[in-house]
């Protein structure tokens, strides 16, 4: 991890807000772990080449929207006159209550040419996070702020729902069953399991694609990520 990169992400862990809901605090939320995704995305295309980072970081059936959404697998067929492989540079990330869901919002640059690009993380039973869908816009004027600070936000928790106790019939308890991978979702539309973070890729009234990201906040739902990819996230 290059210098510059390892200080902003010590001092984003250590700065990102948690999220309270009722006394419930996020404690199984890390934005950090986003920002490290993202940048060991970056590094393993460096050092093995896109296609296999692209491959190697994904779930499997995910999609890559460059105008039109399609298999990575097939968006890859379409890099090879490419020299050297995409950076993927994220200003902002949005992480569900539960941790299991993340999103990312930031800048690509590729052979001189940059845009905004936008992205889905999902946490897997083993090997950290992987992403499910990247928005990449077409290349533009947007040139990369190396001066410009990460911003993280973790959605409200769902309240907290009470239950009595099971009655004590004598009988053993049975232990805990493994933890389950992860279900498997659709790249373009999905929801984290506590629902306090959902995305979904859609054509707007342009006709340019778009990836909408909503996060629970002060009993709502708030549209963090909305306007065409690579406009400003709100706040």
């Amino acid at each position: 991890m290059r210098g510059a990169h390892a200080t902003a992400l010590a001092l984003f862990a250590l700065t990102a807000p948690a999220a309270h809901a009722q006394g419930r605090i996020a404690i199984n939320a890390n934005p950090s772990a986003i920002i490290a995704a993202e940048i060991a995305l970056g590094q393993l295309a460096r050092e093995k080449g896109e296609q296999k980072a692209m491959l190697d970081t994904s779930v499997e059936g995910v999609v890559v929207v460059e105008n039109e959404p399609a298999a990575v697998a097939d968006w890859l067929k379409t890099r090879t006159g490419s020299a050297e492989p995409a950076k993927w540079d994220a200003r902002s990330v949005w992480m569900s209550c539960d941790g299991v869901i993340g999103a990312a919002e930031g800048i690509w640059s590729q052979d001189g040419e940059s845009g905004h690009f936008a992205a889905v993380w999902q946490l897997q039973k083993k090997n950290g996070y992987k992403w499910v869908l990247r928005h990449r816009e077409p290349a533009s004027a947007i040139r990369a702020d190396p001066h410009a600070f990460l911003t993280a936000t973790v959605a409200d928790c769902p309240a907290r729902v009470e239950r009595e106790a099971p009655p004590d019939t004598g009988k053993p308890k049975r232990r805990k069953a493994k933890p389950a991978p992860p279900p498997p979702v659709d790249p373009l539309n999905g929801a984290s399991p506590d629902k306090s973070l959902s995305w979904r890729s859609e054509t707007d009234t342009t006709g340019s694609r778009r990836l909408l990201v909503q996060i629970s906040k002060e009993g709502g739902m708030k549209t963090v990520l909305g306007a065409a990819s690579g406009t400003a996230p709100q706040n």
